[in-house]
């Protein structure tokens, strides 16, 4: 299994994708900084965890630093820094380039290998699409 993770992952940095304008990108940011403390799942698990069931989630800085804290993010105040980072914004910047170059329209979006996947499937949709891309890689 680890080699198929790499294979079909391909990144060594996990990322987000902002599709909802200026709040999506900062939380963008905001996710590779709660990565560079190890703690980028942590923190993804708390902003959807208290996000609208319809809507998109309000996401000013403030919110961003509660949700770092709600995740665990040791050190707040160097994560407070890295949301100001011209790096992880160009690396988040980034990310959102390669996702438009995939052709992702919506979230969620997968990838693997070149097969890519779009939407909430149900788990047979994900084991063909998996098996799939771990065929075509091996």
């Amino acid at each position: 299994m680890d080699q198929c993770s790499r294979n079909v992952s391909g990144h060594d940095t996990p990322s987000a994708v902002a599709y909802f304008g200026e709040q999506s990108e900062d939380a963008a940011v905001a996710a590779r900084a709660a990565a560079e403390q190890g703690r980028f799942f942590e923190f993804l698990s708390a902003v959807y965890k208290e996000a609208p069931e319809h809507k998109h989630p309000d996401l000013p800085r403030e919110r961003l630093i509660a949700f770092a804290k709600k995740a665990g993010v040791p050190d707040i105040e160097r994560f407070t820094a890295d949301l100001d980072d011209a790096g992880l914004r160009a690396a988040a910047e980034a990310s959102n380039s390669e996702a438009a170059q995939l052709g992702v329209t919506s979230v969620p979006f997968f990838v693997a290998g070149d097969n890519t996947l779009s939407g909430a499937q149900p788990t047979s949709v994900f084991r063909q699409y998996l098996d799939a891309a771990i065929a075509k890689a091996s």
